[in-house]
């Protein structure tokens, strides 16, 4: 099972594309996503597949999205290992950087 990173682009943003995050919990889960987890209402949301590819996780959110609330939304998908590289890179974070696998 691998953990993917969905953030969702445009969704409630000034009153626009509004999706309540335990309604999108609701509708990933009833793809088949496992350990689906939201961060507040900003669209960021962690799941948990069978699937390795981050296109097809990414296609798949979108279209659940579109069929559930209507939205057409951009969906940009990234691996644990990829975030966690991103980090490690990033020259303003101080020495210690940060650690996902705590």
């Amino acid at each position: 099972m691998k953990t993917h990173l969905a953030l969702l682009r445009g969704i409630n943003v000034s009153g626009h594309k509004m999706i309540k995050m335990d309604a999108l919990k609701k509708a990933l889960e009833t793809i088949g996503f496992q350990n689906v987890r939201t961060y507040i209402q900003s669209g960021n949301v962690f799941v948990s597949t069978e699937e390795e590819n981050p296109g097809k996780v990414g296609l798949l959110i979108r279209n659940e999205i579109f069929k559930t609330f209507g939205h057409d939304v951009p969906v940009l998908v990234i691996g644990k290992e990829d975030l966690q590289a991103c980090l490690d890179r990033n020259l303003f974070l101080n020495d210690e950087g940060v650690n996902l696998k705590k």
